[in-house]
C-alpha cells in the first residue's frame, strides 16, 4: 500500500491478551505475551523510521489504532486514552512510545495475559473502524495484523455460523477495494509444525477459519501473488518475519517470499 501526508494509511492491531498468552514459548523461557508486545514495538518504531519521519520532521502518513482483547472486553492498546476517532495521526503516536533503559525499541503495546479471547468482537470493533476511516479517507490504504494463540474452540462453538460468515464477508468486500490487507499471526507455544503464507486452507476448522478470516497478501510485494496473508503455529522466529513482511507491505515495499518460510500441508 502507498501512503502520503494526501492519503495517510490506516494500521490497526488486533492482539489476543488471554490468559493463554501467559505460556513460555517451548523451553526458551519467554512468555508469548512478552515476545508479541515487543515484536509489535519493534514493528511500530520501524514505522516510525521509515515511514513516517523525514527530514527532522514527523509526517502524518500512517494513523494508528490498536487494541487487545482479552476477557469480556476490547480494550485501547495504545498510549492515552481511548480517541474519537479510533485511531492516531502521526504526530500523536510517533513520539508516544516510553523509553527504556535496557533496550533501543520504546514501549507502545504492554500485555497483562488475563481472560478469555474475545476476538470475534474486536474483529467486529475493527470493521466498524474501518468502514469509518474509509468515509474519511476512501483512496487510502488500511493494514490490519491480528496476532493470536487462540485454538477458537470457544469462539466457533459460542458463535453462529451465519456471524461468522458475516465477520468474513465485511473483510472480503474490504478486500475487494485492493486496498486492504489482513495479516493473521497464530502462535504456538507448542512448537508446532508451522504453516505460512499458504496459498490453500489447512485442514482443520479452527486454522481454516482464520484463512478464511485473512486477506490475500498484495501482489506487489511477494514474488508469488497467490498466498494468503495467515501464519498458523509460528514461533518467535515466524512471528518476527511476519511483521517484517507487514512494515513492508505497509512501506509498499517489495519483499522476497523465499526468505520467509514457507509451509504447507500436503
Amino acid at each position: 500500500m502507498r501512503v502520503t501526508t494526501t492519503n495517510p494509511g490506516l494500521v490497526m492491531f488486533v492482539i489476543d491478551g488471554s490468559h493463554s498468552t501467559g505460556a513460555l514459548w517451548g523451553s526458551s523461557g519467554e512468555l508469548l505475551s512478552d515476545t508479541i508486545a515487543h515484536q509489535t514495538n519493534r514493528l511500530i518504531l520501524d514505522l516510525v523510521v521509515n515511514a513516517v519521519f523525514d527530514n527532522g520532521e514527523i509526517r502524518d502518513r500512517i494513523k494508528l489504532s490498536g487494541y487487545i482483547a482479552q476477557g469480556d472486553d476490547v480494550i485501547w492498546a495504545l498510549p492515552g486514552l481511548e480517541p474519537s476517532p479510533k485511531w492516531l495521526d502521526a504526530e500523536q503516536w510517533a513520539n508516544s512510545g516510553k523509553k527504556q533503559d535496557n533496550s533501543n525499541t520504546p514501549v507502545w503495546v504492554t500485555i497483562e495475559p488475563k481472560g478469555k479471547t474475545p476476538l470475534l468482537k474486536a474483529w467486529s470493533n475493527a470493521i466498524e473502524i474501518i468502514e469509518e476511516f474509509r468515509t474519511e479517507n476512501p483512496k487510502s490504504g488500511i493494514f490490519l495484523i491480528s496476532l493470536t494463540d487462540g485454538d477458537f474452540e470457544e469462539i466457533v462453538n459460542s458463535t453462529s455460523e451465519v456471524q461468522i460468515k458475516e465477520l468474513q464477508s465485511k473483510f472480503e468486500e474490504n478486500a475487494q477495494s485492493n486496498n486492504f490487507t489482513h495479516m493473521v499471526v497464530h502462535m504456538s507455544a507448542e512448537e508446532k509444525t508451522p504453516i505460512a503464507f499458504p496459498a490453500n486452507p489447512p485442514g482443520d476448522k479452527f486454522s481454516k477459519l482464520l484463512f478464511d478470516l485473512s486477506t490475500w497478501m498484495p501482489e506487489s510485494n511477494m514474488s508469488n501473488p497467490l498466498r494468503r496473508a495467515y501464519i498458523c503455529n509460528a514461533d518467535p522466529g515466524l512471528l518476527s518475519h511476519a511483521l517484517e513482511l507487514g512494515s513492508k507491505v505497509i512501506r509498499n515495499e517489495p519483499f522476497q517470499g523465499n526468505t520467509t518460510p514457507l509451509t504447507e500441508e500436503e
